[in-house]
């Protein structure tokens, strides 16, 4: 329980985050979290505003493949992704209506990623296994 609590917080910091970083000079985003920087990006390039100096330093730190980058740029979600990669397209799904479920087995750690339109009442599911997609399902609403 206590790594569900901490992993919320950690994502629910990085919501307030991508405010912070609207104006934070690019010498500052190298001491981001890669989190909070893919969750400013997928902020930002949602609301249709860019902010390269983001991209580049996750570009600097690799934190995306070339085929991740891809999905992020259109907002798809595709089994085999990053974790990182999903946050950087779809942004963390958060209160009210969203959410991130977390199990924790032997086998490792297991997370149902809830996005749900509250205005819409419509909800996609994403399952990672240790930090990669490995299932995906629920109303396309983000075409």
């Amino acid at each position: 329980m206590k790594a569900v609590t901490l992993f919320a917080a950690a994502l629910l910091a990085g919501c307030a985050s991508h405010v912070r970083m609207a104006n934070m000079p690019p010498a500052d985003l190298a001491e981001q979290s890669s989190m909070d920087l893919c969750q400013s990006y997928h902020w930002t390039t949602s609301k249709g505003t860019d902010r390269p100096d983001v991209r580049a330093e996750l570009e600097r730190r690799e934190a995306l493949t070339a085929e991740e980058w891809k999905l992020a740029e259109s907002h798809e979600v595709r089994i085999g992704m990053s974790e990182l990669a999903l946050m950087c397209s779809w942004g963390h799904p958060g209160p009210p209506c969203g959410s991130i479920d977390e199990f924790i087995s032997s086998q490792g750690t297991t997370r149902k990623w809830v996005y749900k339109l509250c205005s819409y009442g419509k909800t996609q599911y994403v399952y990672t296994e240790n930090g990669v997609v490995i299932e995906h399902h629920g109303v396309d609403w983000q075409n």
